[in-house]
C-alpha cells in the first residue's frame, strides 16, 4: 500500500513541477482561459486514467484516495494554520493558483482530486470510473474554452450555453469510446445528458472539479437499476 501511495504523490506532485516550468505566453487570451491550468486537468485526468489501467481497482482507490486526503490537509494548514508554509507554497507554485485560492479557498487542483477519489467510493465499475475521470479532465476544460472563445449566451454566473453544449457532445463521444473499449452498450445520448447535468449542477460552497466527477459516476451508476437503461 505505502508504495502504491507514494507513486500517487510523486506523480500528482512531478507532473505540477513539470508545469511550472512550462513557458506559456501571457497574452491577454492566454490569461482568460489559463491555458496551464486546462493543461493541469487535462493532464492529470489523463496521467491517472492510464496508471489505474495497470493496477487493480483497489490499488487505484488507494493511489488516489491517500493522496487527495494529504493535499487536502497540506492546504489546510498553509492556508488556516502556518503563514510561513503558505509564503512557501506560493512562491513556488503561485503562477498556478487563482487570486482567491492563495488564502481563502482550496485549489481547483485539491477539489478535482477530491472529486476523482470520491468516484473510487461510489463505484467499482471501471468503465464508469474513466468516464467520470475523462468528464472532469476533458469535458470541463472543453466548456471552459468554449465559453471563453464563442460564448454568447449565459446560463450562470461561470457557464455559457456554448460552453456546456460542446462538454456534453465531447461527453457524448466519450461514452461511445469508453463502451467500445468495455464491450458495453452505451449511447451517445446518454453520454450527453449525463455530461449536460453534471456541468449544470452547481452546489454552492463545491468547486465544479468535485461535483462533475461525482454527480457523472452518481448518475451512471443509479441508472444500472432502472429498466430499459441506456447502459449495460
Amino acid at each position: 500500500m505505502i508504495l502504491w501511495v507514494t507513486v500517487g504523490i510523486f506523480i500528482v506532485v512531478g507532473f505540477h513541477v513539470i508545469l511550472k516550468f512550462v513557458n506559456i505566453g501571457k497574452s491577454e487570451l492566454s490569461t482568460s482561459i489559463h491555458p496551464m491550468r486546462r493543461l493541469q486537468h487535462v493532464f492529470t485526468g489523463l496521467i491517472i486514467a492510464a496508471i489505474f489501467y495497470y493496477v487493480t481497482y483497489e490499488q487505484g482507490k488507494i493511489m488516489i484516495t491517500i493522496p487527495a486526503v494529504l493535499f487536502f490537509l497540506f492546504d489546510l494548514i498553509r492556508r488556516k494554520v502556518s503563514p510561513q508554509v503558505n509564503q512557501w507554497f506560493l512562491a513556488n507554485w503561485g503562477s498556478l493558483l487563482r487570486p482567491h485560492e492563495r488564502f481563502d479557498s482550496a485549489p481547483a487542483a485539491i477539489f478535482f482530486l477530491l472529486g476523482i477519489a470520491a468516484v473510487f467510493w461510489i463505484t467499482e465499475d471501471r468503465a464508469i470510473i474513466y468516464l467520470s475521470i475523462f468528464y472532469v479532465s476533458l469535458c470541463d476544460p472543453v466548456a471552459s474554452v468554449f465559453g471563453i472563445l464563442f460564448g454568447k449566451i449565459k446560463i450562470s454566473q461561470k457557464k455559457t450555453l456554448e460552453g456546456t453544449l460542446a462538454a456534453s457532445i465531447v461527453g457524448g463521444i466519450l461514452s461511445l469510446i469508453v463502451g467500445h473499449a468495455f464491450t458495453r452498450n452505451f449511447s451517445f445520448f446518454f453520454g450527453f445528458l449525463v455530461a449536460l447535468v453534471a456541468e449544470v449542477i452547481e452546489i454552492p460552497g463545491l468547486d465544479d472539479n468535485f461535483t462533475i466527477p461525482v454527480i457523472s459516476a452518481l448518475i451512471w451508476e443509479s441508472s444500472k437499476i432502472f429498466p430499459g437503461a441506456l447502459i449495460s
